[in-house]
C-alpha cells in the first residue's frame, strides 16, 4: 500500500530543514541566583542512551501492517520523516497523510498509538533493558572532569521510568531526568534541552547535548547548546539528516577513542566563552 506515495515523498537523503526549523536561538529564562560556570552535558534516553530502535521500530511498522500498511523498516526510515525520534503520534500522521489512509487522521492516528503502544510492551516486557555500551564510563568521565549531566527524553513518563530503572540508570542520573510531560513543546523547538539545563544549574550556552535524531539535533542547537549526534541507525538517509540538522560530529559508538578527547576541547572552549 502506498509505495508510489513513498517514492515521492520526504527522504532523508535530500532533506533541507525548514527554516522555521532553525530560529534565532532561544532566550532562556534565568534562574535565580548564578549559574555555574561548569559545562553540563544532557542525553537523550532511547536511542543514544539506551538501544531500543528495534521494539520502538518493531512497534511502528507492526501496527502499520496492522492497519494494513506494507512497509520496511528501510524504507520507514527513508521515507518518514518523524520515523527516527519520534514522537509516535507524528509518524502516524506522516503514514496517514502519505498513504491516504481511508480512516479519519484522529482515528488513524489513535488505533496506530494503541497498537505501537502493545507491540512495544510485549516485546520489551523480557528483554534485557541495558544502557548502550561505554555509555556508563563516559557518564564516570564526566564526573572526574567535574561536569554535570542530566537525561532529556520525549518519551512518556510511564515508559521513561520502565525504562531507566530497567537499566540501571536511575542509580546513574539520580533526579536529574526530565520527560515528555515536563515540557509543554516536543522536539524541535528547545524546551526539553532549555529544562535540562535548569536543572544542572548551567546556561544553555555551555551545554553538550548528545542525539540521535535531526529534531532533537536542532532541539539542542535552538536551546543555544552544542550538538553531538550518537545514532544507533547508521543508514546513509539518516546520517545525512543528522548532518544537515547540524550536528557538529558523529560517533557510532561511546567507545570511539576520539570521544573523549573531542568532549574535552569541548568542555574547555564552552567553560571559558563569555555569556
Amino acid at each position: 500500500m502506498c509505495d508510489a506515495a513513498l517514492e515521492n515523498s520526504f527522504s532523508h537523503a535530500s532533506a533541507t530543514i525548514p527554516k522555521e526549523s532553525h530560529p534565532t536561538v532561544f532566550a532562556a529564562p534565568q534562574r535565580k541566583g548564578a549559574l555555574s560556570s561548569a559545562v553540563g552535558v544532557a542525553f537523550d534516553l532511547e536511542g543514544t542512551t539506551v538501544d531500543l530502535e528495534a521494539f520502538r521500530h518493531g512497534g511502528h511498522l507492526k501496527a502499520a501492517q496492522e492497519l494494513g500498511i506494507e512497509l520496511s523498516r528501510e524504507r520507514a526510515i527513508a521515507h518518514l520523516e518523524h520515523f527516527i525520534g519520534g514522537p509516535d503520534e507524528k509518524v502516524a500522521e506522516d503514514l496517514h497523510d502519505l498513504c491516504s489512509h481511508t480512516l479519519p487522521r484522529i482515528e488513524f492516528v489513535q488505533e496506530f498509538l494503541r497498537l505501537t503502544r502493545e507491540s512495544f510492551e510485549i516485546n520489551v516486557l523480557d528483554a534485557a533493558i541495558r544502557p548502550r555500551d561505554g555509555v556508563v564510563d563516559f557518564i564516570d568521565w564526566l564526573r572526574e572532569q567535574n561536569s554535570p549531566f542530566a537525561i532529556g527524553s520525549l518519551t512518556e513518563r510511564e515508559q521513561a521510568i520502565m525504562i531507566i530503572r530497567r537499566s540501571g540508570l536511575d542509580q546513574v542520573f539520580g533526579e536529574k531526568i526530565l520527560v515528555r510531560e515536563d515540557v509543554l513543546n516536543l522536539k524541535p523547538a528547545p524546551d526539553i534541552y532549555l529544562k535540562t539545563a535548569e536543572v544542572m544549574g548551567i546556561s544553555p550556552r555551555r551545554q553538550i547535548v548528545f542525539e540521535d535524531s535531526p529534531r532533537g539535533v536542532i532541539a539542542a542547537i535552538v536551546a543555544g547548546s552544542h550538538a553531538v549526534a550518537m545514532p544507533v541507525v547508521t543508514q546513509a538517509e539518516a546520517l545525512e539528516a543528522l548532518k544537515v540538522s547540524g550536528a557538529s560530529h558523529i560517533y557510532y559508538s561511546w567507545r570511539d577513542p576520539a570521544l573523549k578527547d573531542y568532549a574535552a576541547r569541548l568542555i574547555q572552549e564552552l567553560g571559558t566563552q563569555s555569556l
